[in-house]
C-alpha cells in the first residue's frame, strides 16, 4: 500500500513538473515585455502631466490668493476713504479729488476754478470753515484722522489759486499753512487782508 502511495505521489509530481516546464513562446513573450514597456512609458507620462497638473494648480492658488488678498487690501483703502471722500466733496464739490498717503495726509482737490479775486479768496476761506465746522459736528473727526489735510484750489487758468493745509492738533485740525501762487502774492496778500476786514 506504501509502495502504491508512492508510485501515485511521483506521478503527480512528474505531471507537475512536466506542466511547469512547459516554456511560453518566445514572441508572446517578447509582446508582453513590449506592452509592459509601453505601459511604463505611459505611466511615466501619466505622473509627469500629473506633476505638471498640480503644479499649475498650486500656481493659480497662489495667484488667486494674492489677487484675493490685494482685492481685500483695496477695498479695505477704500472703505476707510469713504468717509473723507463724503466730507469732501460735501464741502468742495461732487467732483472734487481726493486721495490719502497712509495716515499722513489727506489731498483734497478742489474742481471748481476761482478768478483771483477777494470774492473768490472770501468764497474759499468760507468753503474751508464751514469744511471744519461739519467736521466737527458730522462726527467726522474721529473718522477723518490724518497728520495734514491740504485743500487746493485752481484759478481759472489751471494754474495754483490757493493751498490750505490744516494739522492734526488732539481731537481736532487746526490752521497750519496758506500757500499760493508766488507770482499773483501782491493780489493774494490784498485778498487775504480784505478777507480778515
Amino acid at each position: 500500500m506504501k509502495r502504491k502511495s508512492f508510485i501515485i505521489f511521483v506521478m503527480v509530481m512528474l505531471l507537475l513538473v512536466g506542466c511547469s516546464g512547459n516554456a511560453v513562446p518566445q514572441d508572446q513573450y517578447e509582446s508582453a515585455v513590449a506592452e509592459r514597456d509601453e505601459l511604463d512609458k505611459e505611466l511615466k507620462a501619466l505622473r509627469e502631466d500629473y506633476e505638471k497638473v498640480k503644479e499649475e494648480k498650486e500656481l493659480a492658488e497662489r495667484e488667486n490668493k494674492s489677487l484675493q488678498d490685494e482685492k481685500k487690501k483695496r477695498v479695505s483703502e477704500e472703505l476707510e476713504l469713504a468717509t473723507p471722500i463724503a466730507w469732501a466733496t460735501t464741502c468742495f464739490g461732487e467732483d472734487s479729488i481726493v486721495f490719502a498717503d497712509n495716515k499722513e495726509y489727506l489731498q483734497i482737490i478742489s474742481k471748481k476754478k476761482y478768478n483771483l479775486t477777494s470774492e473768490s479768496v472770501q468764497e474759499i476761506w468760507e468753503k474751508t470753515l464751514e469744511a471744519s465746522k461739519l467736521m466737527k459736528a458730522g462726527g467726522y473727526l474721529d473718522k477723518i484722522v490724518y497728520d495734514r489735510i491740504g485743500m487746493k484750489f485752481s484759478q481759472e487758468n489751471g494754474s495754483e489759486l490757493l493751498e490750505i493745509v490744516l494739522k492734526r492738533a488732539d481731537d481736532t485740525y487746526e490752521l497750519d499753512s496758506i500757500s499760493g501762487d508766488l507770482l499773483n502774492a501782491s493780489a493774494l496778500i490784498s485778498a487775504m487782508e480784505q478777507r480778515n476786514q
